[in-house]
């Protein structure tokens, strides 16, 4: 995140009380839409398209909100859960598949061919690194060329070879999208919130209060500052003490009284100015909603004691919504391999 700036207006009277400090605009984190985009273009190359959204905001994607990390793995782990062992292809590959598949909706799988002509063993192809050739075949991307644009270490692979997955979309047939692409900005808001109160509390950029002091002796006023300066831990509020020794000067003026000569001035409770507790309920609803998980099968604590749920009941309606649709589209790899090998899942037994 970066730091505010400070701009000084010059000042243009003798008088220094009139200089004044403002502060200038926050530069904002996000500088464009990773959900906008007009289509699919080739690249510079000309020899492959660019994908509609950059696949490697994406996968940093996942880490910037815990609950939309989470329910990208539940959902893989569903897929997981009822899987039959396969000939072709294995657990560990069907693993990194299916995650593939719900970070960037897109999964590639390598047809690896025996001396015979027939298919051994299905080799799944990281979808961050793959692009589809402009010719219809479908190349592999060395990380240096996604970072850098270095092209050596591309891999070109026949459109034969490659099994391509993509999930649907309404603006072009290349690449798929992901259904939850509608909900990130509530991801997004979500980590702003969390890294400004982390920022908050951690970086030490805030302040506790203020202690004044009137009319007190210097050697009490030194060790009020020494105290101050001891007590305060790592990450903890920055608290200022101003100590004024004129006499005559300040609310305890007239007074004998050290409480008298004593204020401490709050400067303000941040809880009561950023809505943090809204905002990180309303996008935790939000994420959610977008991934249509449960809050029972998403590990959330209920606010009341009326809970979630029969959750049994909970996880057979999300299996035949959401798991079936699932293993249907996964299923689409079949049509390009024997019907021996073909990828099935074993029915749940949900006991009601």
């Amino acid at each position: 995140m970066s730091e505010p700036t400070v701009t000084v207006i010059e000042n243009n009277h003798d008088n220094d009380d009139d200089i004044n400090f403002a502060f200038g605009d926050a530069t904002p984190v996000l500088a464009n839409n990773i959900s906008d985009y007009t289509g699919v273009f080739a690249h510079a190359n000309g020899e492959y398209y660019n994908p509609p959204v950059d696949f490697t905001g994406l996968a940093k994607l996942v880490r910037a909100n815990g609950h939309h990390e989470s329910a990208l793995f539940f959902k893989r782990n569903m897929m997981l859960k009822w899987l039959l062992p396969n000939a072709l292809i294995t657990r560990r590959d069907f693993r990194y598949l299916t995650l593939d598949w719900q970070v960037f909706a897109n999964l590639y799988l390598r047809k690896i061919y025996n001396k015979l002509g027939n298919v051994v063993r299905l080799e799944r192809m990281p979808a961050l690194n793959m692009r589809k050739r402009i010719d219809g075949g479908f190349c592999y991307l060395n990380p240096q060329h996604i970072m850098w644009g270095d092209d050596s270490g591309m891999i070109n692979y026949r459109e034969d070879e490659i099994i391509h997955i993509a999930e649907a979309d309404v603006m072009q047939n290349i690449y798929g999208i992901p259904q939850y692409l509608g909900g990130i900005q509530s991801v997004l808001l979500s980590e702003s919130a969390t890294l400004f109160r982390r920022s908050y509390f951690v970086n030490g950029n805030h302040a506790g209060y203020i202690l004044a002091t009137w009319d007190l002796p210097k050697k009490i006023t030194d060790n009020l500052a020494e105290k101050m300066k001891a007590g305060r831990g790592p990450g903890n509020f920055n608290n200022f003490f101003i100590a004024t020794n004129t006499k005559n000067n300040g609310p305890g003026q007239k007074s004998d009284n050290v409480k008298d000569k004593i204020q401490v001035i709050p400067i303000g409770d941040l809880s009561q100015h950023d809505d943090y507790e809204k905002i990180k309920n309303v996008t935790l609803k939000e994420i959610l909603n977008m991934h249509r998980i449960q809050p029972a099968l998403a590990a959330m604590i209920p606010e009341s004691n009326s809970g979630f749920g029969d959750v049994t009941k909970i996880s057979k309606v999300y299996y035949e919504n959401e798991v079936v649709t699932m293993q249907q589209t996964l299923s689409e790899i079949n049509d390009h391999i024997p019907s021996r090998y073909w990828i099935d899942f074993k029915e749940p037994e949900f006991n009601e």
